[in-house]
């Protein structure tokens, strides 16, 4: 296969722990991400960090408690709005979400899960239902809303052992692609996965071959965004991530975090990419992925 010459290096290193803290600050601090500077190679990573101790029930509803009552007033023992959230195993490795928080509509929030973070908004109701791939067989999904309220919830994902998967995730407009190219496929032709052919298995459905999800909601203040590639490990496979080379991109850097998931555990490590000067713009830079070991070499 051909790509376009402009290609970049990708600096990545794993790091399980740091990996939530930045896009905590990303969301909550209301920084406006536009234009990236040219910077050093290593960056804060862009996960959140675990929002709920260990071992939360499986249904968590957070309560605003009242400060010490007055012996003459008594307390208030739980807010008349609370939040919720039930997850379930929906099968094929996948998490089924259902938040309820009343007092919460049309809100922006992010959903984690073993690492990866997406944006998301309520519903008028406060209501949100969402699934997601399970990456880890722990099901432990965390929910931050923007004025600091949260919720947490786990269910078995036993089948997430049986799964191998890469995801790719960045904390804004421009971001990043993945192709997926079964059995050496050209791009276009039959087993060209990508967000423009994802071949999602219908609902109720085996898989067949590998898949992509898309993750996130771009239209709230501080998009999370994501992309989720599902293998088929009988077939041979390449992955390669995509980015376009944009006037908002150009002469600078572009950073995201990538997860590979295999047999319940997940390794992530972080990435910064230098993009071509502006003469390239409408170019693209390629990077190709290379599992199990989440390292990125470039494509040729």
């Amino acid at each position: 296969m051909h790509y376009p010459k402009f290609l970049s290096k990708c600096a990545a290193r794993s790091d399980l722990v740091l990996g939530l803290v930045a896009a905590s600050v990303v969301l909550l601090s209301g920084l406006v991400m536009g234009k990236l500077s040219v910077g050093p190679a290593n960056f804060a990573t862009l996960s959140l960090p675990s929002f709920a101790q260990a071992g939360a029930p499986d249904l968590v509803t957070q309560n605003a408690i009242a400060p010490e009552a007055s012996p003459t007033v008594p307390a208030i023992a739980a807010s008349a709005c609370p939040i919720s959230l039930e997850v379930m195993d929906e099968g094929g490795a996948m998490i089924g979400g259902t938040l309820l928080a009343p007092c919460l509509p049309n809100q922006d929030l992010v959903i984690a899960h073993a690492g990866m973070v997406f944006s998301a908004k309520t519903l008028s109701t406060g209501a949100l239902f969402f699934s997601l791939p399970a990456l880890k067989t722990d099901g432990k999904v965390d929910i931050r809303f923007t004025d600091g309220e949260t919720a947490s919830a786990s269910v078995p994902m036993p089948d997430a052992a049986a799964v191998q998967r890469v995801a790719v995730q960045w904390p804004y407009e421009d971001g990043f692609v993945i192709h997926a190219f079964e059995n050496g496929a050209a791009f276009g032709a039959a087993g060209h996965i990508w967000q423009e052919a994802p071949n999602l298995p219908a609902a109720g459905a085996s898989a067949t071959g590998g898949y992509v999800q898309l993750l996130g909601d771009g239209a709230v203040a501080m998009p999370l965004l994501a992309q989720v590639f599902t293998y088929d490990p009988a077939t041979p496979t390449e992955v390669l991530f995509e980015a376009a080379v944009t006037q908002t991109n150009c002469a600078g850097e572009m950073m995201g975090d990538v997860l590979f998931s295999k047999g319940g555990a997940v390794e992530k490590s972080e990435m910064t990419v230098a993009m071509p000067d502006c003469d390239a713009v409408g170019e693209y830079v390629h990077l190709g992925f290379v599992p199990p070991n989440p390292a990125l070499a470039l494509a040729n």
